[in-house]
């Protein structure tokens, strides 16, 4: 169960999160040539994680993945050019999801 404390950091975070979306939504529009596909992907992204309060259950899932990041055979789902690729970095169904709606 999460204490006060942890909920304080948690809105804190989330309240973050959307302070740092909004300023890359408006460099991506001030752009010169304007948010382009990739940068609606992860804005997209960003907003069904803030809205659903994602983030990692325990500090040592955080460090798991912040390792898998930094792994050099970790291909994001966002550079996958196979269905292998996807599928190896357990973001599959996440990703696939994000890409259809």
């Amino acid at each position: 169960m999460m204490s006060s404390s942890d909920d304080k950091d948690k809105a804190e975070l989330i309240a973050k999160m959307k302070r740092t979306k909004e300023q890359w939504d408006r460099e991506a529009l001030d752009s010169e040539d304007g948010p382009d596909e990739t940068d609606a992907l992860l804005s997209q992204a960003i907003s069904m994680a803030i809205e659903q309060g994602r983030g990692w259950s325990s500090p040592e899932e955080r460090e798991k993945y912040l390792e898998q990041l930094l792994d050099d055979d970790y291909i994001p789902p966002l550079f996958a050019e196979n269905q292998e690729e996807l599928e190896k970095s357990g973001l599959k169904d996440a990703f696939t999801t994000l890409h259809n709606e």
